[in-house]
């Protein structure tokens, strides 16, 4: 999709580019990553060109939200999507002055949970200082009082080694092998020269570089791609758009 976004944007002559487009865990909204601070709103804007690739029902503009993590919560009694709404009740109910902006999330998926007896779910606040306010103190839930820690988000700039797009590492990666070398759907180790003769088992000079990520020619994390620098760019100032489905 993040392609198809950019084909779009590079079609109507747009300087713009979205370096990833992400799925989220918790409502299955969408999120474009954008390369400057300043772009989401020219981004916005420009909608009508690239808004028929997705089909939701709205489209704005991230808020930035703070976030602190309970962990090894017991999950026998918060497990379905329901019972998320009835965590976010008891935590505020129980714990003094803590008010959360939305209900919390897990940090595992639901068929991961479903081998667990205890997971970890993520607090948000709209201010900063209320967040830290109740960070590293003890939060009652569930009959059982927890530790909270900070949560640490993975870094816009953060490029998998197995299919070399960004922000997020290979531990964490479902995504299709892709070569950092040609493109192609294998791992980076298991590249090799397409001439017989050759004995290099990783780059040489037969090879014609072709990344991934934008389909030029060079290596998927050289410094010369738009979508490398956009990834880098924005791991400092992070700024995207959600579009609700």
């Amino acid at each position: 999709m993040r392609n198809a976004v950019n084909n779009a944007l590079k079609k109507a002559k747009s300087d713009i580019i979205v370096a990833t487009v992400t799925k989220t865990q918790r409502d299955n909204n969408i999120a474009l990553m954008i390369s400057e601070k300043y772009i989401a709103k020219a981004l916005l804007k420009q909608k009508d060109i690239w808004e028929h690739i997705f089909k939701v029902k709205s489209i704005k503009k991230n808020e930035k939200w703070y976030k602190i993590v309970i962990h090894s919560l017991k999950i026998n009694i918060f497990n379905m999507k329901i019972e998320i709404k009835y965590l976010r009740i008891k935590l505020e109910k129980y714990n003094s002055e803590l008010k959360l902006i939305i209900n919390s999330i897990w940090l595992s998926k639901g068929e991961n949970k479903a081998r667990k007896n205890h997971a970890s779910t993520i607090l948000m606040f709209k201010i900063e200082v209320k967040a830290q306010k109740h960070l590293k103190k003890w939060v009652l839930a569930a009959k059982s009082t927890y530790r909270t820690i900070k949560y640490q988000d993975y870094r816009s700039s953060n490029q998998c080694q197995r299919c070399q797009t960004f922000e997020h590492l290979q531990n964490k990666c479902n995504k299709s092998s892709r070569c950092l070398f040609c493109e192609r759907n294998h791992l980076t180790w298991e590249h090799k020269c397409q001439l017989p003769t050759c004995k290099d088992k990783q780059s040489c000079n037969h090879m014609i570089s072709r990344c991934c990520n934008c389909q030029n020619a060079h290596l998927a994390n050289s410094v010369m791609c738009k979508t490398y620098q956009a990834a880098q760019s924005i791991s400092s100032q992070k700024d995207h758009l959600v579009t609700k489905l």
